[in-house]
């Protein structure tokens, strides 16, 4: 059985159904993070309605209103930190975008935007909907903004690879107001693109920048937020203990499961040749259930590893000594073990840190 996918796409392939809050009759977020343009200002790309633009510590803001702002704000504030908390450098500023005006982000781009997410600000029919129902809708907009008209069984289909990215394919049935909780995962990707480790174009099946696909995903990992952690590490707990993780001599050497797809791959190919000035695509592709599964086990087994190196070295920047080391040295990670392994707390080969990364997981 295959599934078929839809996807938007700016810079790279952004892969999770981007969800807004639903705002509540009881106001915004209340956060300081956030300030509202100046009439009397001009805005950076004057095609852009000036009631629409809004600051924030990582950039501007592109929004139809002040509470998704608010949100949105708060959501590139844990973006930032997080990045300069592992990587040790200032987070290069950017814009998140409506994606009604996504078409204008190379003039943001112009404009000293060193990043352009676009964004789709949507709202579920009521504030207490069912997250898969709240996720179905905003599905069902994304393929009618499209000019596509949304089938059922590719639906829902797309409603489950979003639970999925999520980290939450058993969500409950009632939960509160979604929060924009996938948005810092996307900034992550490209502040990690931007400042550390840029993308040549030049692998066919690249994922995101030329860092190998689970450093770059662990980049965005470590930006989700708690609820979302949780879920990843659970899950990495349920594939430790039923021997269902995957060894690290492929994993740390693996394309992301769903690029690994050639028919896939030559789709985004595709995509992104016809796109014009930036502009976001929407692709269908296909994907087995066996793909889904393995994806899901690649974001799970990211954030263990994550949390083995964190602990292991005692180093919550050893993510960013890794980074630079094989992007200078052209190199890969058994290499950097080789070097540093011993006197990092890790074991110096591929084998004995499987022993021991296991043994961290049964601990845990």
């Amino acid at each position: 059985m295959s599934k078929n996918l839809a996807f938007c796409s700016l810079a790279i392939i952004v892969f999770l159904i981007t969800i807004v809050r639903s705002v509540s009759s009881g106001g915004c977020l209340d956060a300081n993070l956030f300030a509202a343009w100046q009439a009397d200002e001009s805005v950076p790309v004057a095609a852009i309605d000036p009631r629409h633009w809004y600051r924030a510590s990582l950039g501007w803001i592109v929004a139809p209103g002040e509470c998704a702002a608010r949100e949105v704000a708060v959501e590139m504030e844990a973006a930032l930190t997080a990045f300069e908390r592992h990587f040790g450098q200032p987070a290069p500023r950017g814009a998140v975008v409506d994606v009604a005006h996504s078409r204008h982000a190379l003039a943001l781009k112009e404009a000293g935007a060193a990043w352009v997410l676009p964004w789709r600000f949507e709202q579920a029919a009521e504030s207490d909907a069912p997250r898969a129902q709240a996720i179905r809708e905003q599905v069902r907009s994304q393929l009618a903004a499209a000019g596509r008209a949304p089938e059922p069984e590719q639906v829902e289909v797309l409603v489950q690879q979003a639970l999925v990215q999520l980290g939450e394919p058993d969500a409950p049935s009632s939960p509160p107001a979604l929060a924009p909780k996938a948005i810092r995962h996307e900034i992550a990707h490209l502040l990690f693109m931007q400042a550390v480790w840029p993308s040549s174009g030049k692998r066919p099946e690249q994922y995101g920048g030329d860092a190998p696909d689970w450093l770059d995903e662990a980049a965005a990992v470590v930006a989700e937020s708690e609820e979302m952690t949780r879920n990843r590490r659970a899950l990495f707990r349920e594939l430790a203990a039923s021997g269902g993780t995957i060894p690290l001599a492929e994993y740390l050497e693996m394309t992301h499961p769903v690029y690994a797809d050639r028919q896939f791959r030559a789709m985004i190919d595709e995509a992104r040749a016809a796109r014009a000035d930036g502009e976001p695509v929407v692709i269908s592709a296909s994907l087995a259930d066996d793909r889904v599964e393995r994806a899901r086990a690649f974001y799970a087994q990211t954030r263990g590893f994550v949390d083995y190196l964190f602990e292991r070295t005692g180093d919550r920047r050893v993510l960013g000594d890794i980074a630079v080391e094989l992007r200078d040295e052209a190199s890969g990670f058994a290499d950097w073990l080789q070097r540093h392994g011993a006197v990092r707390g890790l074991p110096d080969g591929i084998e004995a840190l499987e022993q021991d990364f296991l043994e961290h997981a049964r601990e845990s």
